[in-house]
C-alpha cells in the first residue's frame, strides 16, 4: 500500500510539473499579471524569448500610455527608469547555473521609446546572458 502511494505521489508530482510548465507557455499572451520574466526561465531555453516577444507584443502596444506600459512591465518582474536618450529602461536580472557550469546572470531588458505625448512608439526586447 505504501509503495502504491508513494509511486502516485510521485507520478502526481511529474504532473504537476508539466501543468505548471503549460500554464507557464500559455501566459505569454495572456492578461497583465499572469506572465513573469521569472518564471519563462523554466521554459524550454528555445522557446524562451518568443514566449517573452509575444508577451511584449500584445501587452505593450504603439499608442499606449508610457505608465500603462511600466506598470504591466513591472508586474512582469522588472525595474523601470527613464535613461538619458529619454527611453525607459525596464529590466529583470536573475542568477542561473547550469550542471557543471559557473553560476551567471540572465537579464531581460525591454526599451521603451516615448512618443512626445508620452504613449509608446516602439518596444524592443533583450535577452543577455553573461558569466555562463
Amino acid at each position: 500500500m505504501l509503495k502504491s502511494l508513494a509511486k502516485f505521489s510521485k507520478t502526481a508530482a511529474v504532473g504537476a510539473i508539466a501543468m505548471g510548465l503549460t500554464l507557464v507557455a500559455g501566459a505569454a499572451s495572456a492578461a497583465p499579471g499572469s506572465f513573469s520574466f521569472r518564471s519563462v526561465e523554466y521554459l524550454p531555453q528555445d522557446e524562451r524569448e518568443a514566449a517573452a516577444q509575444a508577451f511584449i507584443g500584445a501587452q505593450v502596444t504603439s499608442g499606449m500610455p508610457v505608465a500603462t506600459a511600466v506598470d504591466i512591465l513591472r508586474k512582469a518582474g522588472t525595474d523601470c527608469s527613464a535613461v538619458q536618450s529619454g527611453q525607459v529602461r525596464c529590466s529583470f536580472t536573475s542568477a542561473e547555473q547550469r550542471p557543471d557550469e559557473d553560476l551567471g546572470d540572465v537579464s531581460w531588458i525591454v526599451l521603451i521609446t516615448p512618443t512626445a505625448d508620452k504613449t509608446v512608439s516602439s518596444a524592443s526586447l533583450q535577452r543577455i546572458r553573461t558569466g555562463l
